[in-house]
């Protein structure tokens, strides 16, 4: 198991304080996990996604606050070709194409210009391995950058490069607000629109995981400036070796990545001080529904869908045994879980 991810999955418990005064004011801390079928979209109507749309901004009017002129929040997909130079990436065109029909604006920074993108990408080249504008501070970073991580060193470099790319890209673009996906998700809800189930926060993640995650442009510069330092001041870099070193030595995988820092950047005094960062697990569960960790091969089972238009759904019971459906605005198909989504299309 990865080390870090220990932390990560405190989602999984409801907590006792709900913010909707129709359900149960005491939860019992569990869900009633039922089978799951693929969570595949094939041959949706433009007309059903267009409902589908409708049903989730009509949760957010219900749950959620008023929502603000805050302009249109971008999407960015920050995408490198795997290691071993593989094509068939075919997951990451489905991520797109999700978020597009649900109406989201979308930014693409790439190695490669796949055909299949659709016109509404805004896409831009750039190679990790090439330096250019957009690259330039990340590889400036790989100087700097010590591997403790059992993981694949390029996969670990690259992951915490992208946070360069991204934050070159929105200085230059004046950009002050804008939302982070991986390549691997189902974006089930408009991140402009959801965005008001967020009031005033600055940085928006999934128990210290960034796969779905909003960003100010401050605030993203600051961590720039905190991974760089961790790899550069002597005090940091010692204590990241000491934690991989302790992952070694009890025969654990994985180490310092981005989720780590992000975790210890959170925590810093002046950090907390300076913004208002949301842990989306550690705020109180609400029928608004939840982004998702990670429902790849191993948790595939913990939701289910409901209705016509397939949206996923959690099933919380409470303790009067009622069975409160809390929908997912996201699902994460991390690692093997890929396979979900290949087996899917997106008509």
């Amino acid at each position: 198991m990865i080390i870090v991810a220990i932390i990560l999955f405190s989602f999984l418990k409801p907590t006792a304080s709900v913010i909707n005064s129709s359900l149960s004011d005491s939860w019992d801390p569990t869900y009633r996990k039922k089978k799951s079928q693929l969570v595949c979209f094939e041959n949706q109507s433009a007309s059903a996604w267009q409902e589908r749309r409708e049903m989730v901004e009509a949760i957010n009017e219900k749950y959620c606050t008023v929502r603000k002129n805050i302009g249109i929040l971008p999407i960015f997909f920050i995408h490198q070709t795997g290691a071993k130079g593989k094509t068939d990436e075919t997951y990451f065109l489905q991520s797109i194409e999700m978020a597009i029909k649900m109406g989201n604006k979308i930014v693409v920074l790439a190695d490669k210009n796949y055909s299949s993108f659709p016109a509404q990408v805004d896409f831009h080249h750039m190679s990790l391995e090439v330096k250019s504008f957009l690259t330039s501070s990340a590889m400036e970073f790989a100087e700097h950058y010590e591997h403790y991580s059992t993981n694949a060193f390029r996969f670990e470099l690259s992951a915490m490069q992208r946070y360069f790319v991204f934050a070159t890209y929105m200085n230059f673009h004046n950009i002050p607000r804008a939302f982070l996906s991986d390549s691997d998700m189902y974006l089930l809800t408009n991140v402009t629109d959801e965005f008001r189930c967020f009031p005033g926060c600055d940085l928006v993640h999934s128990g210290s995981s960034l796969h779905n995650s909003y960003w100010t442009r401050p605030l993203l510069n600051d961590f720039i400036d905190f991974i760089r330092n961790s790899y550069v001041d002597p005090e940091r870099k010692k204590a990241a070796r000491l934690v991989f070193e302790d992952i070694r030595k009890h025969g654990h995988t994985g180490g310092i990545c981005d989720m780590t820092l992000i975790h210890w950047f959170a925590m810093n005094s002046t950090i907390k001080s300076k913004y208002k960062i949301c842990d989306s697990y550690k705020m109180p569960l609400t029928p608004a529904g939840v982004f998702d960790h990670n429902n790849g091969e191993k948790s595939l089972h913990s939701f289910h869908q409901v209705g016509p238009l397939q949206m996923p759904y959690f099933t919380v019971v409470t303790s009067m045994n009622e069975s409160i459906e809390i929908p997912l605005k996201s699902i994460h198909f991390q690692g093997d879980g890929k396979y979900i989504m290949l087996k899917c299309s997106i008509e």
